[in-house]
């Protein structure tokens, strides 16, 4: 069986992103011990913990995608939804992305569209300022999942293998 190529830019997209996940958060983690970093005090631990097993699930899902095992378009489907919206207030802040985005981000002062790779994680009170609320549409995600939903997520037989029967 071979992977399609939506999927295998959807896996690719997963593995990178959970890649940098990983390697950006000691980074963060250091970057913490500045003073006056992050602006409004520490980030708690449990963020980082929480961000670990965000990108490590990545990572795996994407494999698993590109394996073309159905557990990993599974993990995947539920992964792109995570990533579909983002919403945060001055209380409150989700955010997961790791790999492909094209992002449109409205605040109270406008909207922003934002395309290209980010990977994040937060899904606690905002460790500094943060606008009054902003809510974000990911829709690579959106595409992402649509595709894993809808049947993309099998594998295509390879050319010349005979067609798999009918139920």
């Amino acid at each position: 069986m071979r992977t399609s190529p939506w999927l295998k830019v959807i896996g690719w997209s997963e593995v990178l992103g959970g890649a940098a996940g990983f390697v950006l958060l000691p980074v963060t983690l250091m970057q913490q011990r500045q003073p006056g970093f992050p602006p409004g005090g520490r980030v708690p631990p449990a963020w980082y913990a929480m961000g670990a097993v965000a990108f490590a699930a990545s990572l795996v899902a994407g494999v698993l995608l590109l394996r073309g095992r159905p557990l990993g378009a599974r993990l995947s489907a539920g992964l792109q939804a995570l990533q579909v919206v983002q919403v945060g207030t001055q209380a409150f802040v989700y955010q997961y992305v790791t790999g492909l985005q094209v992002l449109l981000l409205v605040t109270p002062g406008g909207w922003r569209l934002s395309p290209g790779v980010n990977v994040g994680f937060a899904a606690l009170p905002p460790p500094g300022p943060y606008p009054a609320w902003s809510l974000g549409i990911n829709f690579f995600a959106l595409a992402a999942l649509a595709v894993l939903l809808r049947g993309g997520a099998t594998a295509a037989p390879r050319p010349g293998a005979p067609p798999a029967p009918s139920p």
